[in-house]
């Protein structure tokens, strides 16, 4: 270890830095923020915003939260991802329409539909009552 955070390979000299390569490099927060962020990110029902994610985390910037969200979003998607199929069970989803039984969420008008556990298994799972 060079200094700290800071690595160097014994045969080459060459230094770098765990961070280096990954969504946190050149990062001047400490990587705890990062990781709230994360838990936020992933923990929000109806999706995060940047203006949310400024405010739980303190960030003095509305364009450091924003950078900080399109990051983490890039890092949630595999590009060579597979398309699931088979069964699929989510935990609950909202789809929109004006129909019976519509219900009114803050401005927008959704048809609750819900169901147990994401599951591509290519089956049902026993507790969830189908099949």
């Amino acid at each position: 270890m060079v200094r700290d955070g800071l690595y160097q390979c014994r045969s080459c000299r060459r230094q770098t830095s765990v961070t280096a390569g990954t969504i946190f490099q050149d990062t001047r927060k400490p990587l705890v923020m990062w990781f709230r962020a994360m838990w936020y990110v992933t923990s929000q029902k109806n999706g995060a915003s940047a203006l949310g994610l400024q405010r739980v985390l303190g960030l003095g910037s509305y364009e450091t939260a924003w950078t900080w969200l399109h990051k983490l979003r890039r890092a949630m998607i595999r590009p060579d991802r597979d398309r699931l199929s088979g069964w699929i069970e989510v935990d609950e989803t909202f789809i929109g329409g004006f129909a019976e039984g519509v219900v009114e969420v803050g401005r927008r008008l959704i048809k609750p539909w819900l169901s147990s556990r994401l599951r591509p298994m290519g089956r049902p799972s026993d507790e969830s009552g189908c099949g």
